[in-house]
């Protein structure tokens, strides 16, 4: 009979020496399974990172919620994927000079007094869409227009 198969009867009366060969295969069986998860979760990651070097190489311009929709992954994973190109490649990862941001700002706040002139009549949740920014950074835009 198979050792797998064996009842719990049976194995009460197993040497010591059997018992802890079994306890070493199970534990050897769960690392090699654990590693082979890890390397799937290590490999996934490359494949994100390159992936998103190639969409940044590719649309420079694209906000990271952009990213983040064209890739399916989280915002803040775009985020940290991001860094990590930043700290492989120099600034040529991701956008990172203050003064493009600062530029990038300024464009979509003119967008912004132009939507609010041409269209009075659209909602907040649309100018969002159409300066693709959350309604947050809307309100911030808002404020600085006003004051």
């Amino acid at each position: 009979m198979p050792k797998s198969y064996r009842s719990s009867v049976e194995r009460r009366f197993e040497s010591e020496e059997e018992r802890e060969t079994r306890r070493e295969a199970v534990i050897r069986k769960a690392e090699e399974e654990a590693y082979t998860g890890f390397d799937k979760l290590v490999e996934q990651k490359k494949e994100n990172l390159d992936r998103l070097y190639k969409v940044v190489q590719e649309h420079p311009d694209w906000t990271r919620s952009e990213l983040a929709k064209h890739l399916r992954i989280s915002i803040r994973t775009v985020y940290r994927y991001g860094q990590e190109l930043r700290k492989m490649y120099g600034a040529g990862g991701m956008k990172t000079s203050l003064s493009e941001q600062i530029q990038q700002k300024k464009k979509r706040i003119a967008k912004l007094v132009k939507l609010l002139k041409t269209h009075p009549e659209y909602s907040r949740r649309r100018l969002c869409e159409e300066l693709k920014v959350s309604q947050k950074t809307l309100y911030s835009y808002l404020g600085e227009i006003e004051g």
